[in-house]
């Protein structure tokens, strides 16, 4: 007899566990979700080779040289806005529509790639929650933030508006991850030049928690890389060595003075981006029979 209430009390302990395990995967994916990419993060360590660009011929500009020339676009992709990089008075961003909101320019095209392809993928539409704000709306913000941790004026993203807040209709804020749509945009949001801005573990650098439904526009191929070192923007722009050239995807990145960029003499097209630390990202698609 004892030993028949031991298996009953086992069957029902196992049925009770698996029910537990269901409900929680199906209710509280986003507490999964979270689990598995604090341990995906410490396992990306890519870093990024330099290149050998021996073979290149290069010329130095200013950057108002390169602003008149067509196969330049310069932009605010990389530019750093934190606590330490503020943004600068005199400086303003270039800022379109993207529904009832306002966007940085330099995200317009991949912001709305990634929506359409979203859109396709799960039937329904990323909202864009709060984009672009002036500083009085990043006051109000912090004065009604219920002791969540929000930049102060000056060192927010959103007053650039390169940083965006993300959801679907329903869920917003970290609720987003219970969503596909949040999933995918946390795991795939690179491929079309963001990241997760304030990924896990990452409030000593940036000072901000984790923040799964803020993404940041950097551009590609950097995103990408960012994503697969496990770094965030602070830790990738400084780990450019001034001068130095680096090779990703096809791309050459470099980051240097803007008083004197160095670009090679032959390219499809480059991007040079202050990056608010007194230095410029320039990214550069060369020619195909120039640099194999």
């Amino acid at each position: 007899m004892k030993k028949r209430l031991k298996i009953i009390a086992l069957v029902m302990a196992s049925v009770l566990f698996i029910s537990g395990a269901v409900f929680f995967v199906t209710y509280k994916s986003d507490f999964v979700y979270i689990g598995f990419e604090y341990f995906a993060r410490l396992t990306r360590n890519y870093k990024l080779p330099q290149a050998n660009v021996e073979g290149l011929s290069f010329s130095s500009y200013t950057l108002e040289q390169l602003s008149t020339r067509g196969d330049v676009t310069i932009d605010d992709s990389a530019m750093l806005i934190n606590g330490q990089y503020t943004i600068p008075a005199d400086v303003k961003p270039e800022l379109v529509p993207y529904g009832d909101k306002q966007i940085n320019a330099c995200m317009l095209e991949a912001l709305t790639l990634m929506d359409q392809h979203i859109y396709e993928l799960y039937g329904e539409s990323l909202s864009v929650v709060s984009a672009y704000r002036s500083a009085d709306h990043q006051q109000d913000v912090i004065s009604t933030s219920k002791g969540d941790t929000a930049a102060a004026v000056g060192a927010s993203e959103h007053q650039f508006g390169l940083g965006i807040d993300v959801g679907v209709e329903g869920y917003g804020g970290r609720s987003f991850l219970k969503t596909p749509t949040g999933r995918h945009v946390n795991n795939h949001c690179y491929k079309y030049g963001f990241i997760i801005r304030y990924p896990l573990c990452s409030f000593d650098v940036t000072g901000i928690t984790y923040e799964p439904w803020h993404i940041r526009y950097v551009g590609v191929p950097h995103a990408e890389i960012i994503y697969k070192s496990g770094m965030v923007l602070e830790e990738y722009i400084e780990s450019l060595s001034i001068g130095d050239w680096y090779e990703y995807g096809g791309y050459l990145i470099s980051r240097q003075h803007p008083e004197a960029i160095v670009l090679p003499d032959h390219f499809a097209s480059c991007t040079v981006s202050l990056d608010n630390t007194g230095y410029c990202l320039v990214t550069v698609e060369p020619m195909v029979a120039e640099f194999d």
